[in-house]
């Protein structure tokens, strides 16, 4: 569910715009930052990315500590299973 708040509504310390372009993403990202300049020049702008890279960003962390718990699974499925067949094969 997506909501909308007028800024005056609902201010907060940020503020983002998205754009979806036809064409490469980074030659909008000029004109996108002069018009809003042209409105507000005192407007700051700044960490203008891509979607993909922002995302991907956002992402990486988690995506590394869920490699390592996997990691972590994997070698203790490994040793529990040496550590079984070995008991089975001392015992018997």
């Amino acid at each position: 569910m997506v909501l909308y708040y007028p800024h005056k509504q609902a201010a907060s310390r940020g503020m983002y715009i998205v754009a979806r372009t036809a064409t490469d993403a980074a030659n909008a990202t000029g004109g996108i930052v002069s018009e809003i300049h042209r409105l507000d020049p005192d407007a700051p702008v700044y960490k203008s990315a891509q979607w993909k890279k922002r995302l991907h960003t956002s992402l990486a962390r988690p995506r590394f500590l869920m490699s390592l718990l996997v990691a972590f699974a994997g070698f203790a499925l490994i040793f529990g299973v040496s550590w079984t067949l070995r008991a089975v094969v001392i015992s018997g």
